[in-house]
């Protein structure tokens, strides 16, 4: 137990800690006071800070003279800030001079000014690092500003050269794994062709979006393009915001796609003549071309329409609604409208490629039809093909939902196997699986459009908790960004897992052959290569469950047999693969 002694030897050092530290910020209300102009803004921000005498009448004179006061508060330790905006000068000789002889006699001495801009910016000014006025004149004046060279031609490499670089190593990865493939059996190529997809489909595609934000988004150490375009050239922050999205995604983007097209004809295309499954795909090479091209730019398009109006209608509307409710009311009409583009693209893609419907589909799709007890059919179409696959069936349309059949798909299914397929497809409509999926979206669209405000305080807390550096606050910010967008779409791709299991419940609900449907899947899985297993990580990334899950489901419900299962799918794989192109082209690359 602590004596008296030691109670008040406790308490007197505490006193002497709290009288110290009392001190301390007494005096750090009187140390002088700063100026400060930051050119972060469409318009530089000058803030001043510190000891400052009769405040009110400053504020009071910026107001008369017509600035809009950002910022005007007594801070805790007793000093003062004050935060406003300054216009560009039209001179030809400075771009922005700004006398603030006035405020200096109302200012607590020494007084620092300095000028703070991004390492992405070149500033000509007439200032030293840090200078320190007494009372006298005091003439800001910036010559000159410019986007540096360096930040040019890093933002070239994170956009350009490396996203290409990528692709033209994914292209030469991928000729050599497909020139194996060509002497392995179907289970094993077509897992190797499955990890190359995801590759391709994903690795080049994060650099691409890791770039954009590291140039796009106002992260240190550098300041966001659209900051820079409109500081630098003194442009408008709503016409610097849609020419800066142009050139740190539309451009990039078009121009990975063309180099992944050439990459694909010199490298590529040549290996897959001699894969007969891939040969027969090649046949809709310039459908598919035409169909990526379109859906991935049009979106993107979209965007940049709708960055535009958000920029021309957020400050005029802002006026009569809360600010709030309307950025929420922008994200939801931007995201609608990029959504239905895409459906557009895909209807107007899907009746481009349409072939005359035979009396065969149009009697199996009938007698689906009637077993389901639909009051009103939705229609059905049969095109050459869709979203870029030579066998498949699906449901496009956003307000009027249709049945799409492949004419390969057709080809290759017998009648039962057809009206199981067919079946799958109406139980998507019968769920209403796209509504959802809508719902879904527009929960990711809020999560991402409302986060940056949430990741800055992030950054913030980080930056004074750690005294973290400004390359780790970008990384950070980067990996954030992208943890979202990734998250995002194994979301998506979990909950169309979840929608095709539900259609496949709803097959086996109705009463169906189990062989057919079984047959069905693995024929639809071999003619487009896709594989019968796969690891939970390729899953992850497939928008279907894989096959063995699925066959094992209609299995488990029908009773039928683990070995049987097997024969069904070897037999499949045999009469589809081995026997169409299996061992008499292997042998024929192997003599080669």
């Amino acid at each position: 137990m602590l004596s008296f002694k030691w109670l008040n030897a406790l308490v007197s050092v505490l006193i002497i800690i709290l009288i110290i530290a009392f001190s301390q910020t007494s005096a750090s209300g009187s140390q002088g006071s700063s100026i400060t102009i930051k050119l972060i803004d469409e318009k530089p921000l000058v803030e001043i800070s510190g000891g400052i005498f009769n405040f009110i009448e400053i504020a009071e004179n910026l107001k008369a003279h017509g600035y809009e006061l950002r910022k005007s508060e007594k801070l805790s330790d007793g000093s003062y800030l004050i935060t406003f905006p300054i216009s560009w000068s039209d001179s030809d000789e400075f771009l922005l001079i700004y006398d603030l002889t006035e405020i200096l006699p109302h200012l607590a001495k020494p007084v620092i000014i300095a000028i703070e801009y991004p390492s992405s910016l070149q500033v000509v000014h007439n200032l030293t690092e840090a200078c320190i006025y007494e009372n006298k004149q005091l003439l800001i004046a910036v010559k000159k500003v410019e986007v540096t060279v360096w930040t040019l031609i890093f933002s070239i490499i994170v956009l350009f050269a490396a996203p290409s670089l990528c692709a033209f190593a994914i292209a030469l990865w991928s000729r050599r794994v497909l020139k194996l493939s060509r002497l392995e059996e179907y289970q094993v190529a077509s897992k190797k062709v499955n990890k190359l997809m995801i590759i391709f489909n994903y690795a080049p595609a994060a650099l691409l979006l890791m770039g954009f934000l590291i140039v796009f988004l106002p992260t240190p150490p550098l300041l966001g393009l659209p900051s820079a375009i409109s500081v630098a050239w003194r442009v408008s922050f709503i016409w610097a915001t849609a020419l800066a999205f142009a050139l740190t995604l539309f451009a990039p983007l078009a121009f990975l796609l063309l180099t992944w097209t050439r990459l694909h004809g010199k490298y590529l295309k040549p290996i897959l003549k001699e894969i007969p499954p891939f040969r027969k795909m090649l046949e809709y090479e310039k459908d598919v071309k035409k169909f990526s091209l379109v859906a991935n730019l049009l979106p993107l398009s979209l965007i940049f329409i709708i960055i535009v109006i958000n920029s021309l209608a957020y400050d005029p509307l802002s006026k009569f609604i809360q600010p709030l409710f309307l950025q929420q009311f922008l994200i939801i009409i931007g995201f609608l409208m990029g959504f239905v583009g895409m459906s557009l693209i895909i209807d107007l893609s899907s009746r481009k490629g349409m072939v005359a419907m035979d009396e065969r589909l149009l009697r199996i799709f009938l007698e689906a039809v009637s077993k389901v007890g639909l009051k009103k059919a939705p229609p059905i179409i049969k095109v050459r093909t869709f979203y870029g696959t030579v066998a498949n069936a699906g449901v496009i349309g956003l307000f009027r939902r249709k049945v799409v059949v492949t004419e390969t798909a057709e080809k290759n299914l017998d009648d039962e196997e057809l009206s199981t397929i067919i079946l799958h497809e109406i139980g998507h409509i019968k769920y209403n699986h796209m509504p959802i999926a809508i719902v879904f979206a527009l929960v990711f669209v809020f999560t991402v459009g409302n986060s940056y405000g949430f990741i800055a305080d992030f950054l913030k807390t980080l930056k004074q908790a750690f005294n973290a550096s400004e390359i780790l606050i970008m990384l950070v910010t980067i990996s954030v960004y992208i943890a979202l967008f990734i998250s995002w779409f194994l979301m998506l791709y979990f909950v169309i897992r979840v929608f095709e299991r539900k259609a496949d419940d709803f097959v086996l609900k109705i009463g169906i052959n189990p062989e057919a449907y079984v047959k069905a899947l693995v024929k639809l899985s071999v003619l487009n290569l896709i594989p019968i297993e796969a690891s939970k990580g390729q899953e992850a990334f497939q928008t279907h469950p894989t096959v063995i899950k699925r066959l094992r489901k209609v299995a488990a419900k029908y009773g039928v047999s683990e070995e049987r299962l097997k024969e069904l799918v070897d037999t499949v794989i045999k009469e589809l693969y081995e026997d169409r192109y299996g061992e008499g082209s292997r042998n024929d690359v192997k003599a080669s």
